[in-house]
C-alpha cells in the first residue's frame, strides 16, 4: 500500500507544507509508506499517477484544495476504476472556540472540522479511548453537524485499486500543530523562564495531557482503512512500530544535575554549623584526590596486567559505595544495579557547565571520566544535559557536546535542555545544527502526561520556515520532581497516577520516557523516591515491552522510517511487496491484517537468488463492522539490505 500526499500549489505554502507534514506523522504511526507530490495543475498530477505503474494506491487530498474536482476527474479517468472513500457518512465536529484547536484570535474565530468517528467501521471496539472525542465535543459544547455522504461506497472492483481519503483540511494541521509544539504556545501558561505549565491551562481543562489525540485521530484512519480493505478481501500490509513481539516501548532517563549534597542538605546532619561547613569544604577535595589517585593505579595496574587483574578495574566502585551518603556518585551504580534485574538500560544526561543555574561537579575530572566510561562500556547512554542559557544557541550546544565527547571518547547522541527550557522551533533548529540525533526535552514541569498529546516518537518541525527537521522527538512523560514537588502526591497516589500513565501509552504502543534524578537515589533527603523507581520499573518492564537506551529507539525510529515500501500488490492468494531496506537495518518488522477465514501459509524474503524464510506469528484481533480481521507479525533478523521482494503466500 502506497500512499500520496496531493496537494496543488494554489494553496498557501504553509498550508501545504503542514498538511504534508501533519500527513506523514499520521502515516508514520500506521507504518504506510508515502509519495508526496504538489501539483500545479492536473496535467502534472496525471503525469505523477502514470509514473507509479501499477500498485495500490491511496491519495490524501486536501478538501479546500481548488484543484479538487479536476484531481478526483483525474484518479478516476487515469485509473479507469472507481474510487473507495475511507471516511463514508463522516460525521464532524465544528469547534467555535479558537482557543482550543484553531489557535487563532478571537477575533477571528472559524468553523473547526475535526473527524470525530467513521460509521463505515466500529471505532468503539478498536479504539478503547474514543469516548474521549465525545467527552471533548460536550466540554466545548460543540454543534455537531452532518456535511452530507460520499458519492463511493466501497465494493468489489478489478485491481488495481485506487482508495481516496478527503480529509478535512484541518486534521492534518491539528497532527503538525501538536507536534511543532505551536498549539501549546497558545494552550499552555508560559513561565519566565522558557517553560510551560499545564495547571490550568487549556490543555489540563480538556485532558489533552493525558490522552494522545494525535495518536487517536492515527487510529481513526487505520481503522478506517482496515475496515475498507477487508471489505474487499485485501491484506494490510503495515511496517510494526516496534521491533517484533514486543508491543511498547520504556526508555530510562536520569538527569546528572548534582554530584554533591546542598548546603541545606548537608546542615541538617549536623548540630554544628562550622563543622559541617569544614566538612563540605573539605570531603569533597578529600575524595576527589583519592579517586584520581586510584584511576592513575588503575591504569598503571592494567598496563602491566595480562588477564588476572582485569577484575580490578571495578575497584573504585566498591570504594565509592561506602561514601555514597556523602556524595551522589554512588547513584551510578544503585540505578544501574535496579535497572540490571528488570533487563534494563538508561541513559544518563550530564551537565558541562559549572554555575549556580547548571552542575556543581567538574566535568573534566579524571574519575568522573573513568565512571562515564566504564558506564557506556557495560551498556548504558551517556547523553548530554545543555546548560540553562543553551537554550537555542547553536554555538554553546556544539561547544558543550564536543567536550562530553572528548570525556567520553564516544559521539554523543541525544540531548535534554536543563530545566525543560524549550522555545519551538529555535531549541530543535539549534539542536539540529548541532549534530544531534534525538532530544527529549519538551514536558510540563507541574504535571505528568503528554506534552505533545502524542506517546510515539516523530521527527521535529519548524514551522517557521515548513520544514522537516532530522531530529527525532522522544517525548518524555513521567518526572520524579512534578509527582512530588508540584503535585505534591504520596508514594500511593503516585504509583497510581504514574500506572494510569502507562496504560494508556501500552494501550497506544507508545514510548514510556521516565525521568528520575540523580539525587532522588539518596534516601535520606528524599525519602521512597527510589522505592516509587522500583515499582515502577517492576510494573513497566515486561517481557513484551523494549526497554532500549534512547540513542536505540531513536536509530530504530530513522531506520523505521527510511524502510520503504515501493509497491503493494495481491492475487490469487499471494501478496507481493517490494521493499527498500536502508543501511544499518538489523531486523525488519511488518504487521499484517487479514480478513476472518484467511490464514497465513508462508512467508519469505526474496533478494536476488537468496530467499530467506521469515517468522510468521498471529498476535491478535481487530474487530470492525465488516467482520473480525487477524493480525500477524512478520520479522526477519538480519535482512539483506537493499531493495527486496517479500511474498506472503495466504490461503483461505
Amino acid at each position: 500500500m502506497r500512499f500520496v500526499l496531493t496537494i496543488s500549489n494554489l494553496c498557501a505554502v504553509s498550508d501545504a507544507e503542514k498538511f504534508c507534514y501533519g500527513s506523514r506523522e499520521i502515516l508514520r504511526r500506521i507504518g504506510i509508506s508515502w509519495i508526496e507530490a504538489l501539483v500545479n495543475d492536473t496535467n502534472d498530477f496525471i503525469s505523477k499517477i502514470h509514473s507509479l505503474n501499477d500498485t495500490i494506491l491511496g491519495f490524501f487530498l486536501l478538501e479546500r484544495d481548488p484543484l479538487l474536482p479536476d484531481l478526483i476527474r483525474a484518479i478516476e479517468e487515469c485509473r479507469k476504476t472507481s474510487l473507495i472513500y475511507l471516511f463514508q457518512e463522516t460525521p464532524r465536529i465544528f469547534v467555535s472556540s479558537p482557543k482550543i484547536l484553531r489557535w487563532k484570535l478571537f477575533n477571528k474565530m472559524k468553523e473547526f472540522p475535526i473527524i470525530f468517528q467513521a460509521k463505515t467501521c466500529n471505532i468503539s471496539s478498536y479504539c478503547k479511548n474514543s469516548e474521549f472525542f465525545l467527552e471533548v465535543a460536550e466540554l466545548l459544547d460543540l454543534e455537531r453537524k452532518k456535511l452530507g455522504t460520499c458519492v463511493a461506497s466501497a465494493r468489489k472492483l478489478n485491481p488495481p485499486y485506487v482508495f481516496y481519503c478527503l480529509f478535512g483540511f484541518e486534521l492534518p494541521l491539528v497532527v503538525a500543530d501538536f507536534l511543532s509544539g505551536s498549539a501549546q504556545l497558545t494552550l499552555a501558561k508560559r513561565t519566565h523562564n522558557s517553560r510551560l505549565l499545564c495547571q490550568g491551562s487549556l490543555l489540563m481543562k480538556y485532558k489533552l495531557n493525558v490522552q494522545p489525540l494525535v495518536d487517536e485521530l492515527s487510529r481513526i484512519v487505520h481503522a478506517s482503512l482496515v475496515t475498507q480493505l477487508g471489505h474487499l478481501k485485501i491484506p494490510l500490509l503495515t511496517k510494526a512500530i516496534w521491533p517484533p513481539n514486543k508491543i511498547a516501548c520504556v526508555c530510562l532517563t536520569h538527569d546528572v544535575d548534582k554530584l554533591t549534597p546542598h548546603w541545606s542538605q548537608l546542615l541538617k546532619r549536623t548540630k554544628l554549623y562550622t563543622a559541617k561547613r569544614r566538612l563540605a569544604e573539605i570531603i569533597p577535595s578529600i575524595l576527589s584526590s583519592l579517586l584520581i589517585g586510584l584511576s592513575r593505579a588503575q591504569h598503571r595496574i592494567r598496563s602491566r596486567a595480562k588477564n588476572g587483574f582485569d577484575a580490578l578495574k571495578f575497584f573504585p566502585y566498591s570504594l565509592l559505595r561506602k561514601f555514597q551518603d556523602i556524595l551522589y556518585v554512588g547513584g551510578f551504580e544503585k540505578y544501574m544495579d535496579v535497572e540490571k534485574k528488570n533487563g534494563a538500560s538508561s541513559t544518563f544526561f550530564i551537565l558541562i557547565n559549572k554555575s549556580d543555574m547548571d552542575s556543581n561537579y567538574d566535568i573534566n575530572s579524571p574519575a568522573l571520566a573513568l565512571i562515564l566510561r566504564d558506564i557506556i562500556q557495560r551498556g548504558w547512554e551517556v547523553s548530554l544535559h545543555a546548560s540553562y542559557f543553551s537554550l537555542d544557541l547553536e554555538q554553546i550546544l556544539q561547544e558543550e557536546k564536543k567536550l562530553l565527547e572528548a570525556v567520553i571518547k564516544e559521539r554523543v547522541a541525544g540531548v535534554r535542555q536543563h530545566y525543560f527550557r524549550f522555545n519551538p522551533p529555535n531549541t530543535w533548529i539549534a539542536q539540529s545544527n548541532a549534530g544531534f540525533t534525538y532530544d527529549t526535552t519538551p514536558y510540563f514541569p507541574d504535571e505528568v502526561g503528554f506534552y505533545f498529546s502524542t506517546c510515539l516518537p516523530f521527527f521535529a518541525y519548524d514551522y517557521v520556515n515548513n520544514r522537516e527537521l532530522d531530529l527525532v522527538e522522544i517525548p518524555l512523560s513521567i518526572n520524579d520532581t512534578t509527582l512530588f514537588h508540584y503535585m505534591k502526591l504520596n508514594i500511593e497516589e503516585a504509583f497510581h497516577r504514574c500506572k494510569e500513565l502507562i496504560d494508556t501509552i501500552y494501550d497506544h504502543m507508545g514510548v514510556l520516557v521516565i525521568n528520575w534524578h540523580m539525587r532522588a537515589s539518596h534516601n535520606d533527603d528524599f525519602p521512597r523516591w527510589f522505592y516509587l523507581y522500583e515499582k515502577i520499573l517492576e510494573y513497566a518492564c515486561r517481557s513484551n515491552v523494549w526497554v532500549p537506551t534512547c540513542r536505540e529507539v531513536a536509530q530504530w525510529w530513522k531506520i523505521r522510517d527510511k524502510t520503504k515500501v515501493r509497491e503493494f500488490i495481491f492475487g490469487d492468494g499471494v501478496l507481493k511487496a517490494t521493499i527498500d531496506l536502508p543501511d544499518m537495518c538489523e531486523e525488519i518488522a511488518f504487521e499484517l491484517v487479514i480478513p476472518s477465514g484467511m490464514k497465513v501459509r508462508r512467508a519469505y524474503l526474496l533478494h536476488r537468488d537468496l530467499v530467506k524464510e521469515i517468522s510468521v506469528s498471529k498476535v491478535g484481533e481487530i474487530h470492525a463492522e465488516f467482520g473480525v480481521f487477524q493480525k500477524y507479525s512478520l520479522s526477519l533478523h538480519r535482512p539483506q539490505v537493499g531493495v527486496s521482494e517479500l511474498v506472503v503466500k495466504i490461503e483461505r
